[in-house]
């Protein structure tokens, strides 16, 4: 709605002619006052056809609001839009949203303190000229005070929106007083071709007239649009006598609005004044590159220039806050102001822990601001992130460490089943003492065996904490010849691992197969088994880096081999004896090439690949006979190669093949085994038995629980 009120109009009064002449001003005061307001849309269009071709050359011109006296102390305000356009076709066109100027046939002068105030409280101000039909659009002027009658105060409050360029006089001023004032234009473009040359560089190129301020808590926000935008003029720009950014208040400048440095570098948004004052004011860069990525560095000279500056900013920061980027901005010895902007490698954020800096480091590695498609999605969304806590927990996620901690759970699992397969040809247990051992049956055995497992690794800070459970069932045969024992084993195997992050799985499961031989003569034994397991795998990870977020999947399929031998020397205490042994394995576990689907940018590719580790023990184990019942105990301390397992992967979507190492947590070396188990001699050739198995450290628990039934044929 448009409202307005403006008394002091006088009535010209005809007299007849008389000897003496009137002066014909006289009773006119030529004088607007009062108030306009504007709360809802004003919308002016003007379109002309026609050009050289056909008919004299077209000329188009739209005008808002027009405001023509010889004194002007009204005051209009601004909520809502006002929107002026013209266009031709190869024509003239042009646009002006407010305009103030003089009734200059009028001898009547204002008076030294007459001012006219414009006030834009959060309204919209749009002026726009084409001269190709309406297919784009260049800026015309929003306010022209250049010729009002007297001074003009021109007032942004809340959130202002202006679209064309303001022309000032020497005594007008503008002041952002509140809110955020968003200027798509230039304050004094000077001449067209002046403007043009706005397009190459900051730098006068207009006119040093009328003042700017912001006043604390306010933002004035000079942009510079120039991608997918058919209204694009050019960096908006600032040329006054004097500008002035009060303590507290804010001068955002939208830039670089290119990728590459060299282009970004030629336009960017400005501000040139005879004196500039900016203590204790904020710098805001608002990023605007096409993609969001960026190049290594950039810099932007006089972004202020002035004759005199005076203060420093408070400090720079970018809209993002991206811990990827880090601007900065300096003061030269001609009181100007310049800024750079560099890119921090994604590896080189603080706090990073290893896994989380060895993905960041691969992406470092193929990086370029160029890059497109899903990669380069997840690149600028990296470049959003503003906490390193946040960055950090990015990278751990992208880091796909949960194939490891897997690996570590396999091997884990291996020695706790290789010495329960040790156990099922232990003479002394299975025949309730030592001297049945010492001139043992020839014949054949058959035993089974069954586990149900449940281990706990927690994190050490760099690999993610897992709980794997699982279960086996094997049997086995064997063959004794005196005191030898040869036999083969297999039967099923799984080892499910849950971890504490993202939802990650890895469940395995398949055939395991296996080979055992042994001497013992009662005193004394050695044993050992060799086994191989094929097992196939499913694992899922959630990813959420912004827009690059879901669930992972993949087909992990992993080959364990594991090698064990122990050895022992049995002492008889009366009823029980006392073992002492010493154990040795060896396991390696493969993992076969795969790649993951579902995220794009974030799925992982991993080459067949494989580790092992090698294992000591050195125990005591106890056991006894008390009727049918054999109950025995053991502890052992067990050291550990490597505490630690990990994979080689790289970025399935990324160019190149950056490979890159995450480990799953490193457990401690040094750990305590104990267990207890019961056995049950059923009679002389069958025997069960039922049995704990733990280990011990710090940072891990691994409890296995198991049942065995052993059967004997042939003999005496």
């Amino acid at each position: 709605m448009l409202d307005a009120s403006m008394p002091g109009f006088a009535t010209l009064d005809v007299q007849p002619l008389a000897e003496e002449v009137e002066d014909p001003w006289e009773g006119f005061t030529n004088r607007i006052s009062g108030t306009l307001t504007n709360s809802g849309t004003l919308a002016v269009n003007a379109t002309a056809t026609g050009g050289m071709d056909d008919g004299p050359l077209a000329f188009a011109e739209a005008l808002g609001v027009h405001f023509r006296s010889a004194v002007n102390t009204a005051t209009m305000t601004n909520s809502g839009t006002i929107r002026v356009t013209a266009i031709t076709n190869g024509g003239l066109s042009r646009a002006t949203g407010i305009l103030v100027s003089d009734f200059d046939i009028s001898p009547i002068l204002p008076g030294e303190d007459d001012r006219m105030t414009i006030v834009n409280d959060g309204g919209t101000i749009i002026a726009r000229v084409s001269n190709d039909g309406g297919a784009t659009f260049q800026r015309g002027i929003a306010i022209d005070t250049l010729e009002a009658p007297n001074g003009v105060d021109i007032r942004f409050t809340g959130n202002s929106n202006v679209y064309g360029n303001i022309v000032l006089s020497d005594d007008d001023t503008v002041t952002i007083a509140s809110g955020t004032t968003t200027l798509d234009g230039i304050v004094n473009p000077g001449m067209p071709m002046m403007e043009a040359f706005s397009l190459l560089a900051a730098g006068p190129v207009g006119s040093l007239t009328g003042s700017l301020s912001v006043a604390s808590g306010a933002t004035l926000y000079l942009v510079d649009q120039p991608v997918g935008n058919a209204s694009y003029s050019g960096p908006a720009g600032v040329n006054v006598d004097s500008f002035t950014l009060a303590s507290g208040s804010t001068l955002q400048l939208q830039l670089p609005s290119s990728t590459m440095a060299a282009d970004a570098q030629m336009a960017y948004p400005y501000v040139n004044a005879n004196t500039a004052s900016i203590g204790g004011a904020n710098l805001v860069l608002v990023m605007n590159t096409p993609g969001g990525l960026y190049e290594d560095a950039y810099v932007f000279e006089d972004i202020i220039d002035a004759a005199t500056l005076t203060g420093q900013f408070a400090g720079v920061t970018t809209n993002t806050g991206s811990v990827l980027l880090a601007p900065s901005v300096s003061y030269d010895a001609s009181s100007n102001v310049d800024i750079r902007i560099d890119r921090v490698a994604f590896n080189a954020v603080a706090g990073l822990s290893p896994n989380e800096a060895a993905a960041a480091g691969a992406i470092e590695q193929v990086y370029s601001p160029m890059q497109g498609g899903d990669f380069g999605t997840l690149l600028g969304n990296l470049f959003l992130i503003d906490d390193p806590a946040a960055y950090g927990d990015a990278m751990n996620q992208l880091s796909g460490s949960q194939y490891a901690g897997h690996m570590q759970a396999l091997r884990n699992n291996s020695l706790q089943l290789s010495t329960l397969v040790a156990g099922q040809i232990d003479c002394a247990v299975n025949k309730g003492g030592i001297d049945p051992c010492r001139d043992q049956d020839d014949g054949f055995g058959l035993w089974a065996l069954g586990t149900i497992h449940d281990a706990r690794v927690q994190s050490d800070g760099n690999g993610i904490g897992h709980r794997s459970d699982g279960g086996h069932a094997l049997l086995g045969v064997n063959y004794t010849t005196g005191n030898f024992t040869f036999g083969a084993y297999g039967g099923y195997r799984s080892v499910d691992s849950e971890f504490d992050l993202y939802g990650g799985e890895v469940d395995t499961d398949g055939y395991q197969l296996g080979l055992l031989a042994g001497y013992d003569a009662g005193d004394f034994y050695i044993r050992a088994n060799a086994s191989y397991s094929a097992l196939d795998g499913d694992a899922v990870r959630s990813v959420g880096v912004l827009s690059t977020a879901g669930l992972i999947a993949a087909r992990p399929d992993f080959r364990v081999t594991s090698v064990y031998a122990e050895g022992g020397a049995r002492f008889a205490v009366g009823e029980t004896w006392v073992t002492p042994f010493l154990g040795l394995e060896y396991t390696d576990v493969k993992m076969k090439s795969f790649d993951e689907a579902g995220v794009g940018g974030a799925n992982l590719a991993f080459a067949g690949q494989s580790q092992d580790d090698t294992s000591f023990l050195a125990g005591v184990k106890w056991a006894g006979k008390f009727g049918m019942v054999v109950p025995e105990a053991q502890v052992a301390y067990r050291h550990d190669d490597s505490g630690v397992f990990s994979t080689r992967q790289s970025f399935a979507d990324a160019p190149g093949n950056a490979l890159f190492t995450t480990s799953s947590p490193r457990s401690d070396r040094d750990s305590v085994m104990a267990g207890v188990s019961l056995a049950a001699l059923f009679n002389d050739r069958v025997t069960g038995r039922i049995g704990y198995q733990g280990r011990f450290a710090s940072d891990l628990r691994d409890n296995a629980f198991y049942g065995s039934l052993v059967i004997t044929f042939g003999g005496k």
